[in-house]
């Protein structure tokens, strides 16, 4: 989906429909947001210094799914870093 075509309320926030990576997936934490858009992996990998144990990072890439916003090798550092998990929108 186009950045343009995702539907966003009036406070410019993606709407629902993110899903599991597997079914049951489940994580509880505390939310580390981040705001990017598509090619900014500095955006990603800046908040690394910043996450504690039961950190869950939630990415805003405004549901671009022209590219990854992440992939294996972030994610293991996320979960050496502490995250429980990550929310991503793109």
């Amino acid at each position: 989906m186009r950045p343009s075509a995702v539907s966003r309320d009036h406070l410019g926030v993606a709407r629902g429909g993110a899903s599991g990576a597997w079914n049951g997936a489940r994580a509880v934490g505390t939310a580390l947001p981040v705001r990017t858009v598509a090619g900014d992996d500095k955006a990603v990998i800046t908040p690394l210094c910043h996450i504690r144990p039961g950190d869950i990072l939630v990415i805003n890439a405004f549901g671009y799914d022209g590219r990854a916003v992440i992939g294996d090798n972030l994610a293991q550092r996320l979960t050496v870093f502490g995250a429980v998990g990550a929310v991503v929108d793109g």
